[in-house]
């Protein structure tokens, strides 16, 4: 547990250190998305907690993050965040719906009634 929470610190330090580099908009927002997916292949080859690795490592980004940027940046980057977790509660749903679909049939008693 403690290797990924100092994997985590680390690696969100990198990220902060590569953020400030980054001016266009896009390349900022798409390196948010890759990152993360990095950061929780990384902590997974490592034999850590992926979980663990990528919540520290969002944490460390959140607190400095949003004070560094420009404020139109940091609305693109939550509009397209509300949309990528809008998306993937919709998938959660459905996938939720989905699967009772199929177990439902299973959890009926004798007289047919759950």
């Amino acid at each position: 547990m403690a290797g990924g929470l100092v994997a985590g610190y680390v690696l969100g330090k990198l990220y902060l250190l590569l953020a400030n580099r980054l001016r266009d908009h896009t390349v900022s927002i798409v390196m948010q998305f890759v990152a993360t997916f990095l950061v929780w292949i990384l902590g997974e080859q490592l034999g850590l907690s992926p979980i663990i690795t990528v919540v520290v490592y969002a944490l460390t980004i959140a607190r400095v993050l949003p004070l560094r940027g420009e404020a139109w940046l940091r609305v693109q980057r939550y509009a397209v965040w509300d949309v990528v977790i809008l998306v993937l509660n919709v998938l959660a749903f459905v996938l939720i719906g989905l699967q009772l679909r199929l177990s439902l049939p299973q959890l009926e008693g004798p007289n047919g009634r759950i």
